[in-house]
């Protein structure tokens, strides 16, 4: 299950298993705002405190982030599409 910083693609593809506006199913993870170690406490606690004591609630975030389409093939696509685009 992933723990990341809220910061750029991350913020995007990882919604906050605790905090996201998403439904249970589409939630993927644990985020943290401050890049530093109370940031990351504030994610990695409430992890494995999930991992503990209901470790049958970790299964759905994990399929739910590994679902999700992190390829640079569509990232890049779109970058390129932009860069492509015809100036008026």
């Amino acid at each position: 299950m992933p723990v990341v910083q809220a910061t750029g693609g991350l913020a995007d593809k990882v919604s906050d298993t605790n905090h996201a506006e998403q439904p249970d199913a589409e939630r993927a993870g644990f985020t943290f705002e401050d890049g530093n170690a109370a940031g990351l406490e504030s994610a990695v606690e409430p992890a494995t405190g999930l991992w503990y004591k209901y470790p049958r609630h970790c299964h759905q975030p994990r399929p739910n982030g590994m679902r999700q389409d992190c390829a640079w093939n569509r990232s890049g696509g779109h970058c390129l599409s932009i860069f492509n685009h015809p100036r008026a």
